[in-house]
């Protein structure tokens, strides 16, 4: 629940209550402030729900959880509630020191009947004292990553990967590839698979602008959303696409297949105002709930996939593919000596448009 008065009450256990005065909210592109805010407050109620109480309101009883990495001494506390609109993200080495980013998500349109919903996102960043601010840590994540070379070997298809690679995309921390059966595009219904690989060697490390070397604490970081479009253009011959769903007649969940080290596994998605999706020529996934681990009990992400199924007439014509992607991430980075630092990392992959061949089958 919501409600609009903030009672802060006088009575609060210090070990469970944090309080960030440094609060404002940034550009995503850009990393600029927009706006400060006077206080961030949270509240451990138990060792499964806080309360966050922000800018005149009181989200209650959101879930959390709280995880501590032995080799790095870092804390992380992760809360997410969707019915809220609410991604929450707090981490330390001491708790003095900590910090963190809040994802307020919420819908464009309350009335909109389609599977896709547009959502607006307001993004908070929140510290007692900011020891680097926002842009220069990010400015130092992405100065590193142009500077390191990346190979296409690096990346090879998996036994579950569809054979053919039409279209792909190295970013500034993720590979995203479209996989088809074959190289020409089927009449009938030919599966499509979207797949997307953190580049860790652009992730693990980097150095800020005054020489000091972060590195990722990846089981304390996490994939947040995953926003993609597949459309035909052009005058060729044009597809319809519908995105993998476990009902297509009364949908529930959206169906994304992830992977850590070759061990695969299918992963269920509600479908709500945060998680949609759109099919169509212009066929859309819109994961803003989607939370997958960069690390796990299996080892690192080796990729995930977003599918469809293409439905296209017109033998012998040739069709055009557009395909585009955002992805948010949410990363954990330990320095020497200053506090470790939560960031949100957002890579946004255009892919070259290719041509391909509609034959009957």
């Amino acid at each position: 629940m919501i409600t609009t008065q903030v009672n802060a009450s006088t009575n609060k256990n210090i070990e469970s209550t944090f309080n960030f005065k440094t609060v404002y909210e940034f550009n995503i592109a850009t990393y600029e402030k927009i706006q400060d805010f006077d206080k961030l407050e949270v509240e451990l109620l138990n060792d499964k729900l806080l309360e966050l109480r922000f800018n005149g309101n009181i989200y209650t009883d959101i879930k959390y959880e709280k995880t501590f990495e032995e080799e790095f001494n870092t804390t992380a506390i992760v809360a997410k509630d969707e019915k809220q609109g609410i991604n929450l993200r707090i981490v330390y080495d001491k708790r003095e020191n900590a910090n963190g980013n809040l994802i307020i998500y919420s819908l464009e349109d309350e009335n909109n009947e389609t599977l896709i919903k547009d959502t607006k996102e307001k993004f908070i960043r929140f510290a007692n004292e900011e020891k680097i601010d926002l842009k220069s840590l990010v400015s130092g994540i992405q100065g590193e990553v142009e500077q390191k070379s990346i190979s296409q070997a690096n990346i090879q298809p998996m036994a579950s990967d569809l054979p053919v690679v039409k279209s792909y995309k190295y970013g500034k921390y993720m590979y995203g590839g479209v996989f088809w059966n074959t190289s020409y595009n089927a009449t009938g219904n030919s599966v499509v698979q979207l797949k997307f690989t953190p580049l860790f060697g652009n992730l693990n490390s980097w150095k800020d602008p005054y020489g000091r070397t972060g590195t990722l604490i990846k089981n304390q970081s996490e994939i947040i959303s995953t926003t993609a479009r597949y459309r035909f253009i052009g005058n060729g011959a044009i597809g319809n696409t519908r995105p993998n769903l476990d009902n297509v007649n009364n949908p529930k969940y959206i169906t994304i297949k992830l992977s850590y080290r070759g061990i695969g596994a299918s992963v269920k998605l509600p479908i709500s105002s945060k998680n949609s999706v759109s099919p169509g020529t212009d066929a859309r996934w819109s994961l803003n709930s989607q939370y997958t681990a960069l690390q796990n009990s299996n080892g690192d992400l080796d990729k995930y996939h977003l599918e469809g199924i293409t439905t296209i007439t017109g033998a012998g014509k040739t069709t055009q593919v557009a395909t585009t992607a955002t992805i948010r991430i949410g990363a954990l980075y330990r320095f020497g000596d200053i506090p470790v630092q939560d960031v949100i990392l957002t890579d946004t992959l255009t892919f070259p448009t290719f041509s391909a061949t509609v034959k009957a089958e």
